[in-house]
């Protein structure tokens, strides 16, 4: 579902997907080739700052310092190639601007197409504040779901998609084109589901994880009538997420 949300607008959120695949992927074998990864991954910082945390409870030193040195090396590059006057535009004006879409009713057609907590909030009337309230606690959340799964000592794969997915419920500002190992997180549980105990509990979960699948599609046609899902699928995917990871690492 979200490669056909990318080919719409011709956005690049495959690169993203394949970045974070790749970094999660190398991280156990070659930390040296996962922090590179990770590192060029910071083109779009905010869907990494669960990538950043793990790393650093894992104390994966050589991933930060290959991860820390490429984001130098790219952001000197780009200062050579394009001129180092756009990064305080970046920082100052770009910025503000992505704050501007949780403000006013001109940017309010966005709201539909992100599946985050503080978009949901907005687009069922409430306020600012009231969106940054559960903002908040859906990242908490998140975090401690990501927090057991470490604790846990889960497969690194495993870790790397449930962080993938938690990460929509942490930022405010992320879209539907974004989500390309969401939905490919979902459809790895969701086969790995059908061997769970129990015909309501494997039914349940199924249900949740297609639900997660679609999730891209589904959230702007939904969204347009102000039904919101996101943050509601999302973390009961989660939840889902670290039941079975947990029960695939305890198995001999």
């Amino acid at each position: 579902p979200p490669s056909l949300v990318n080919i719409w607008p011709g956005h690049y959120g495959f690169l993203i997907g394949a970045l974070a695949l790749s970094g999660w992927r190398w991280l156990d074998s070659h930390p040296h080739r996962s922090g590179i990864i990770f590192g060029i991954m910071t083109v779009k910082p905010h869907l990494g700052v669960l990538v950043a945390l793990i790393l650093l409870v894992r104390r994966e030193w050589t991933a930060i310092g290959f991860a820390a040195a490429t984001t130098v090396l790219l952001a000197f590059l780009s200062g050579t190639v394009f001129g180092f006057d756009l990064w305080p535009t970046y920082v100052l004006k770009m910025l503000l601007f992505q704050a501007d879409l949780f403000t006013g009713e001109v940017t309010r057609s966005f709201h539909h197409m992100m599946p985050t907590t503080s978009a949901a909030i907005l687009l069922l009337g409430y306020s600012e504040t009231t969106a940054k309230i559960w903002q908040a606690a859906s990242a908490l959340l998140a975090v401690g779901v990501v927090v057991e799964a470490l604790r846990r000592r889960v497969d690194t794969l495993d870790l790397g998609l449930i962080a993938s997915t938690a990460v929509f419920l942490v930022v405010p500002y992320a879209f539907n084109y974004d989500m390309t190992v969401v939905s490919l997180a979902a459809l790895v549980f969701l086969a790995r589901a059908g061997d769970l105990p129990g015909f309501w509990l494997r039914m349940g979960m199924q249900l949740v994880l297609s639900t997660g699948l679609i999730l891209p599609l589904v959230l702007p046609i939904l969204g347009k009538d102000d039904f919101v899902i996101g943050p509601v699928v999302l973390a009961f995917m989660l939840g889902r997420q670290l039941w079975i990871a947990i029960g695939r690492s305890a198995m001999p």
